[in-house]
């Protein structure tokens, strides 16, 4: 077993070395090679680094995660923020950031972690609200939860559009093609219409149609 751990952490160690090397970026990249549930192991390096991030392959190896659903029930089960990248794209800087989110929803206290991992990059971030059957609900409340998120954000710039017709999954993916999205965050809140999109499973069905770095964070 000790054997096996040693060869898959000299793998590990070059590849992250590698993709490292291509980013002008000031990563940290620590490896750990254990044997153990994976829950288990998240929730323990939480514990430790609580502004840790966990990258994973959108892609499920079948060993580690069984299925997207599982990728996306551990993040929700330990509180973790996670980076899914699809295998084999290369790395690129993040300039625009989609963020789907409802304008309602007066709770701001997770934006701040997810601003420290995007703050580096000073994107352009779209704020995007979905409407069902044109239903739109743009108004003074809009406005003001702008103003408060632009200030979370500082010093990247914030945009917000509603989107509506009857298709999440297709609305948000005419979107994100239109507009050269970088980077879909998927945030769930501990209330509102995007935790009902979650549990819908509407915002995970969009993550087998997109080839698109995605991070992914629930509120506990």
């Amino acid at each position: 077993m000790q054997r096996e751990k040693d060869k898959v952490q000299i793998q590990l160690d070059k590849l992250l070395s590698s993709e490292a090397s291509r980013l002008n970026y000031p990563l940290k990249v620590n490896t750990l090679v254990k044997k153990d549930s994976i829950v288990n192991c998240i929730s323990s390096k939480i514990k430790e680094e609580p502004s840790s991030i966990f990258i994973i392959n959108i892609e499920p190896d079948g060993s580690i995660f069984q299925s997207k659903d599982e990728i996306i029930s551990t993040l929700e089960n330990t509180g973790a923020m996670g980076l899914l990248t699809p295998p084999g794209q290369p790395l690129r800087m993040i300039n625009r950031v989609l963020l789907p989110v409802d304008f309602n929803l007066q709770n701001f206290g997770g934006y701040s972690k997810i601003h420290s991992f995007i703050r580096y990059f000073h994107p352009v971030i779209d704020t995007v609200s979905f409407e069902k059957n044109g239903n739109s609900t743009a108004n003074k409340k809009n406005k003001n939860w702008l103003e408060i998120v632009k200030n979370i954000f500082i010093p990247s710039t914030v945009k917000n559009e509603q989107l509506s017709g009857d298709n999440f999954q297709s609305s948000f993916k005419n979107y994100i093609q239109k507009n050269h999205t970088d980077l879909l965050i998927l945030f769930q809140q501990k209330q509102g219409k995007i935790k009902s999109l979650f549990k819908e499973s509407n915002a995970r069905m969009l993550l087998p149609q997109l080839d698109l770095p995605t991070l992914v964070y629930f509120q506990n």
